[in-house]
């Protein structure tokens, strides 16, 4: 993976204009994801890029999050769903 600084930079790139609250999220949630034993998949660096993108197009970062939930099943979703809930603040189950 990218150093974060790298993968900051790609991320601002790929969505100019993103608030950095937002970002700094996003780069947690991808750190988060690749800590050992966390769970089994782990998002890359395009998938963040995925997140920032549909954030922008969607408006919406709760949408954006909800789409990027279904990369991950059982346990991996529930803690998935648990760290955006810690880094965003918004709860993708209602």
């Amino acid at each position: 993976y990218p150093t974060k600084d790298q993968e900051a930079a790609i991320l601002k790139q790929a969505a100019p204009g993103l608030d950095k609250r937002t970002l700094d999220s996003v780069l947690m949630l991808g750190t988060e994801t690749r800590q050992a034993g966390a769970v089994e998949y782990s998002l890359s660096t395009r998938d963040l890029v995925q997140i920032v993108s549909d954030i922008v197009l969607l408006g919406n970062p709760k949408e954006a999050l909800l789409l990027a939930a279904g990369k991950f099943e059982g346990n991996d979703r529930t803690f998935y769903e648990t760290r955006v809930a810690a880094n965003f603040g918004i709860k993708l189950k209602e």
